[in-house]
């Protein structure tokens, strides 16, 4: 059985700002997102694509995944990411760390839609660097 995890490709780096730290007032950016995931509905490996907006408002992140779209690497069939996921995160003791759990409805028109749960981990050094890694994720067919 293929890994239901991810072949991951997602490990997202975006530099902030250097004129702005990540505890000072905004700074805000876009990150293109790429990564493959195995799809148990169909038993194949799905690169997905898209776009992850993160606006950071002193303690507070905004992050918004939209845009998603994939395409079955051997089977060459096209998934649309359905709605937009938003997550607001609040840093109460930690501005540099958290995490996120984005639900994603991937959907088709051969049978193959999934949903996917992925669990993200962001730190933010102290150059204004930011790292996206998946902690976890989890494909459920629909």
């Amino acid at each position: 059985m293929k890994n239901l995890f991810l072949i991951l490709i997602l490990s997202l780096t975006f530099l902030l700002p250097a004129t702005k730290s990540f505890t000072q007032a905004y700074v805000e950016g876009d990150i293109p997102i790429e990564f493959a995931v195995y799809n148990p509905c169909c038993e194949e490996d799905v690169l997905i694509s898209g776009n992850m907006h993160i606006v950071v408002n002193n303690n507070v992140e905004h992050i918004t995944v939209d845009d998603l779209t994939g395409v079955g690497i051997d089977s060459g069939n096209e998934y649309t990411g359905l709605g937009v996921a938003v997550q607001n995160n609040i840093h109460y003791n930690n501005p540099v760390e958290g995490g996120l759990t984005f639900k994603v409805n991937m959907v088709n028109d051969d049978g193959c839609s999934f949903r996917m749960k992925l669990t993200l981990h962001i730190t933010v050094n102290a150059n204004g660097v930011t790292t996206v890694n998946v902690e976890h994720a989890h494909i459920q067919c629909k």
